[in-house]
């Protein structure tokens, strides 16, 4: 004799699939509000590491002894027609409405007139939100340096 299970048996309960989804829920919103925070801080950390490099390519740029003792305590914003040659990437320009600019000044703190210190600021909006950064260095004019012979 073959014993027959109740109807009840024979499949989940509302109450059984509501309470699965429930528990899903739960494990599923908050993992998934972590990948959506982390790609943002990939696409922030992304849109840092361009602005380095355009401001390290602005450096090498300007770093020539004529062009920065010849604008020795001037600022220079960029892009600037006048300027060709200072451009920020065309896809970074776009998409953040980015603009910069190159500071030429006596290097604080030293009393040799050919120490040039040289700052550059690129700032940009990210989703709404000013962003800038900078990079600063010295450069000298090695070619009026005279060097005395020891002996």
């Amino acid at each position: 004799m073959r014993l027959r299970k109740p109807a009840a048996n024979k499949g989940l309960t509302f109450t059984q699939v509501l309470i699965a989804i429930v528990l899903l829920s739960v494990t599923v919103i908050p993992v998934a509000s972590v990948f959506f925070v982390s790609n943002r801080n990939v696409e922030k950390g992304g849109a840092l590491l361009d602005a380095t490099i355009i401001l390290q390519s602005i450096i090498d740029t300007v770093k020539d002894d004529k062009f920065i003792f010849d604008n020795k305590g001037k600022s220079i914003n960029f892009p600037d027609p006048k300027y060709p040659a200072l451009e920020i990437e065309k896809n970074f320009l776009e998409r953040y409405k980015a603009s910069g600019v190159i500071k030429i000044d006596q290097a604080e703190g030293h009393n040799d007139a050919a120490l040039a210190e040289l700052s550059v600021t690129l700032y940009w909006n990210e989703n709404g939100v000013k962003r800038e950064t900078s990079v600063n260095t010295y450069v000298a004019n090695i070619n009026d340096v005279k060097f005395l012979k020891v002996e």
